[in-house]
């Protein structure tokens, strides 16, 4: 079908495929049939414009962007709506070869942003310029830069701390992801992915981690009551967003885990062992979090030999 109307979407969509090629576009709110008609018989009539003067066609990065959103977004565990309506605004007018450009011009329009905010979003025209290659809309690849990301902030809460901010947290579904991710070190994608299932008498299997390796974590008596909303209904961006209201950054809950673990005396192969970490170099840094530890630990090991 080369016109349709996409009642999810609730807007008219228009294909066109002509030598393996394609174009599909979805078309913006209000476009009767009779324009989406109108527009698939341009577009089809620029497609033989082009067979005829033996020209490659050229794709704008909306056209990537629309086959995108409807063929690869549905696959990602991880939605990336956010990013994509922020990135939106500076592929209008563009080509697919001009995709280094858009996601300049977004980096000069957010310098306010963390670099590691600007390449989360700037990272879909990156994956939009590999899969146009796949689908043969790029004769060459196009390169899309990542900035460095020298912006590490950790903050790490005392258990005091943690209960205080659990407690500012007025939704009842918010305070118990938050209280999960305080007491157990998960991250948002693990504790949204909990099913039923999942919650056994003393350990919470994580089958669905960022490692993609499973994991059992231990339930202490802090999430029982928790651990009765799972599973949750609501997106983790939307359990971030309460945090922040509450004065916090929920992932910081997960750096203060392995702040008290390390300081009541557990190795970092414990502390990479809960958290999830798949190497020991990634663990090293919280290393610096409990130097009374290891100040301990040697005092103990000098008074032996003495």
């Amino acid at each position: 079908m080369s016109v349709w109307y996409d009642k999810t979407k609730a807007r008219h969509c228009v294909r066109i495929q002509r030598g393996g090629q394609e174009v599909r576009r979805v078309l913006p709110a209000g476009i009767t049939k009779a324009q989406a008609e109108a527009l698939h018989t341009s577009i089809l009539r620029e497609f033989f414009n082009i067979a005829e003067l033996g020209r490659r066609p050229r794709y704008s990065i909306a056209d990537a962007l629309n086959r995108y959103i409807e063929e690869e977004l549905p696959k990602i565990k991880s939605r990336r709506d956010s990013d994509i309506r922020a990135i939106q605004p500076y592929t209008v007018g563009r080509l697919l070869e001009e995709l280094a450009e858009a996601a300049q011009a977004y980096r000069a329009a957010h310098s306010h942003l963390s670099p590691a905010s600007r390449n989360r979003r700037c990272h879909v025209l990156r994956r939009i310029g590999k899969l146009a290659l796949r689908w043969g809309w790029l004769e060459k690849p196009v390169y899309v830069a990542m900035e460095p990301e020298h912006n590490a902030r950790h903050t790490y809460y005392t258990l005091p701390q943690i209960r205080k901010h659990l407690k500012a947290i007025g939704d009842p579904e918010g305070q118990a992801f938050a209280t999960i991710a305080a007491f157990t070190g998960m991250r948002r994608g693990e504790i949204v992915g909990l099913q039923r299932d999942d919650i056994g008498r003393q350990y919470i299997t994580v089958r669905h981690s960022k490692t993609g390796r499973p994991r059992q974590v231990p339930i202490l008596p802090d999430i029982r009551a928790a651990l009765k909303f799972i599973p949750f209904t609501l997106h983790k961006d939307t359990f971030s967003d309460m945090a922040r209201k509450a004065g916090f950054r929920l992932h910081d809950l997960r750096h203060s885990t392995a702040s008290l673990l390390l300081n009541s005396g557990a190795s970092l192969e414990v502390v990479g062992q809960v958290l999830g970490h798949t190497s020991l170099q990634t663990t090293r840094r919280y290393a610096h979090l409990a130097p009374e530890v290891a100040r301990a630990a040697l005092l103990k090991a000098t008074r032996k030999q003495a």
